[in-house]
């Protein structure tokens, strides 16, 4: 028994397209004008879901396999977006998938699927899926912030913890190239507000066990997420010592990435990538921003079945 696609395209592309314009509406994201990206992700989503199909959009019970990793990764990264401080972590890499539904920590999900992956961390459900096409809809845990973690975040709160939604969509051009686009939403009112992102992924195998990747993208964010990030209030000024800053919507960076994966025996992964951010307009200009582009990497190893 088959599960054709083409049949749901239209109604989910309804359905995205009211919650996108209400999330736009809702939290005042700037007109499609003056946020070129939003429109953007907005027209990845919409676009891949008018796809026509193929023989090769159904998806079949062989398809709903089950999958696992384990693993870690070492990860450096700036202390905080904007901060010039940099740290170190040892980070757990745990996933499992069984057919659309995925639990994974961060980075497990793309060694499930080699580099590149649309679904991300979290708890995802792929709504439907083709060869070149995949939508879905996932959950994760946002850590937040603590200014504890940073001698220049002395003064100011905490970012409290909540959990983001989000929708995303990818397509593959070809072999080599795919597009993908994605909006997510503080679901708990706790600052996080909401977040569009738009990226272009290039792969190349190497040989048969080496794959390279790269990407290129940016992300967009509204006022509440610029101000919780990057505004400082009168009251925080004057508990930080920094100036107070009003932060708007808009960019909040570009990014660009790359790096290598290789299958050293059927089952066992090695991986490393480095990337950069560069922090754009408020973000950039924020008094909590001491260096507007960063650089980070990751070195790791996992078990896959």
């Amino acid at each position: 028994m088959t599960m054709p696609i083409h049949s749901y395209t239209h109604s989910v592309g309804l359905l995205v397209q009211g919650m996108w314009t209400h999330v736009a509406t809702k939290l005042k994201f700037p007109p499609p004008s003056r946020a070129p990206l939003f429109g953007l992700s907005a027209g990845l989503i919409l676009g891949a879901l008018s796809m026509p199909a193929t023989a090769d959009d159904v998806i079949t019970p062989a398809m709903m396999n089950s999958r696992f990793v384990l693993g870690a990764t070492l990860i450096s990264s700036s202390e905080y977006p904007g901060s010039d401080r940099s740290k170190a972590k040892l980070r757990p890499i745990l996933a499992y998938q069984y057919g659309r539904w995925r639990l994974s920590s961060s980075h497990a999900s793309a060694v499930l699927g080699f580099a590149t992956d649309a679904a991300g961390p979290g708890a995802s459900a792929e709504l439907f899926g083709t060869k070149n096409l995949h939508v879905g809809a996932a959950l994760r845990f946002d850590g937040g912030r603590k200014a504890g973690n940073s001698p220049d975040l002395r003064g100011l709160p905490d970012v409290p913890r909540t959990l983001r939604g989000r929708i995303y969509a990818s397509y593959a051009l070809n072999k080599q190239w795919s597009i993908g686009g994605n909006v997510s939403q503080d679901l708990m009112g706790r600052g996080g507000g909401a977040l569009v992102s738009s990226d272009l992924s290039y792969r190349y195998w190497i040989t048969p066990h080496v794959e390279w990747y790269s990407s290129i993208g940016a992300t967009l964010a509204d006022k509440r997420n610029m101000t919780t990030y990057f505004g400082i209030s009168a009251a925080q000024a004057s508990q930080s010592g920094l100036r107070p800053f009003a932060a708007g919507s808009g960019f909040r960076d570009v990014h660009l990435g790359t790096g290598l994966m290789m299958a050293l025996t059927p089952h066992w992964i090695a991986f490393g990538n480095v990337g950069g951010t560069r922090l754009l307009a408020d973000a950039a200009h924020s008094p909590l921003t001491r260096r507007s582009t960063s650089v980070g990497a990751t070195l790791g190893i996992a078990y896959r079945n």
